[in-house]
């Protein structure tokens, strides 16, 4: 059967099938004019649906504006066309030179005419209006050998397979085997004596409350327990990292050999739209991990507002143990819904003998014997879905999540 660019309604439904016709329209006209770039949409479109040429050139660019109108050119879509090309006329942002309707259909002989009446009338616009871009030269684009990526992506149902992002680091928790209690004083020169020492901290089972010393968590004895105290320890803390990391801005950091670092700036590239989930969510979904029940995690997010793209929900999952593996998997799972799922999965690797640290990290001699190293496997697996998704909106989510990925391997990697 010939593909036709009106059965994507078919794989996409009539709401989906608009977005991807204006995709697919950009990609074979760039597959003719390579300069074409798209225009990621924000606040309307201002006209343009693709350009070539840059917008600053005061000579102008040219305008390709898409339309699905898989059933002809009614008195609606004449209106819309009529104000998507004023839209372009009247951009603030840059002059129109030329201007090129792309349509999924051929035109009908009435259609044709009033096609070109209206052009006519546009004379004095000053912006030439060129020959429409219709079926007949789009599905020609289309059909040519070059372009089969684009025909089997878009109608043999591979753009429904998600897009999909891995990573995976090892981060180490140091117990000192003398006091059971984990070890948090390293060498603060050392980029992996900080983390080591900041995940030592968030394992630390007892904290100070009006002066006096309060144990949270059981202090763990055997080293199944030091295990899972390790996995609940890194779950809390990750999702932790990953809110400090949305909210952005910068941090100071202190060495006690160096005094005042240089700040670190950590600046969020959250999908549009972004809505601000309160901190009463964070502190829900972590109301099943013991290490976020003292009162100084409860000040740190129950008036705080954490920007996530829009619908995002965040829950965390314990994963039953299996023979041979140790205790317990944990994952922090943020889901936005039709749009991408990420799992960051936390479970123990293995033990080392006393006295060893990972590479790059330092304690006084004293101490170094009786220190033992634990560590474990962070798995980073995202899903973007691509069906009914704009190209722009899949790249979006593929940054962003490559840049929260990094950001959790930067604070917890040895």
């Amino acid at each position: 059967m010939v593909v036709k660019l009106t059965h994507l309604i078919l794989h996409y439904g009539e709401a989906g099938a608009r977005e991807q016709f204006d995709e697919l329209a950009a990609y074979l006209i760039r597959s003719e004019r390579p300069d074409v770039e798209r225009i990621r949409i924000v606040h309307g479109d201002g006209g343009i649906d693709a350009h070539e040429g840059a917008l600053s050139d005061p000579a102008g660019v040219d305008v390709f504006q898409m339309k699905f109108f898989p059933d002809g050119i009614g008195d609606s879509q004449k209106a819309q066309i009529r104000k998507s090309f004023k839209s372009a006329r009247e951009n603030k942002n840059c002059r129109t030179k030329s201007w090129t309707l792309c349509l999924p259909v051929n035109m009908s002989p009435d259609e044709k005419s009033w096609f070109d009446d209206w052009k006519a009338k546009q004379a004095q616009s000053g912006i030439e209006i060129r020959p429409v871009w219709d079926a007949f030269r789009l599905e020609g684009i289309l059909h040519e050998e070059k372009n089969r990526h684009l025909l089997e992506r878009y109608f043999q149902h591979r753009e429904s397979r998600p897009l999909k992002i891995g990573a995976e680091f090892h981060a180490s928790i140091v117990f000192n085997d003398a006091q059971n209690l984990p070890q948090r004083f390293f060498d603060s020169d050392s980029d992996v004596g900080e983390r080591l020492a900041s995940k030592s901290t968030a394992a630390c089972p007892y904290h100070e409350i009006d002066g006096k010393t309060v144990l949270m968590v059981q202090v763990p004895t055997t080293d199944d327990q030091k295990f899972l105290h390790g996995v609940d320890a890194l779950q809390c803390k990750i999702l932790a990292d990953m809110c400090d990391a949305q909210r952005g801005g910068w941090q100071q950091q202190w060495s006690a050999n160096k005094g005042v670092l240089p700040a670190t700036i950590t600046e969020p590239n959250t999908p549009e739209p972004i809505h601000r989930l309160p901190g009463t969510a964070i502190l829900h979904a972590l109301a099943q991990n013991r290490f976020a029940q003292s009162g100084m995690f409860r000040r740190r997010f129950e008036v705080a507002e954490i920007p996530f793209p829009e619908g995002t929900s965040i829950r965390l999952e314990a994963r039953p143990s299996q023979p041979g593996v140790g205790p317990e998997q944990r994952r922090v799972v943020v889901a936005v819904p039709g749009k991408a799922m990420i799992v960051v999965s936390i479970e123990p690797r293995g033990a080392w003998s006393a006295g060893a640290l990972p590479q790059g990290a330092s304690v006084r001699e004293e101490v170094l014997k009786y220190c033992r190293t634990f560590a474990f496997s962070v798995r980073f697996d995202a899903e973007i879905i691509r069906s009914g998704n704009h190209e722009d909106v899949v790249e979006d989510y593929k940054a962003w999540i490559k840049w929260l990925a990094g950001e959790i391997e930067s604070r917890n990697a040895d």
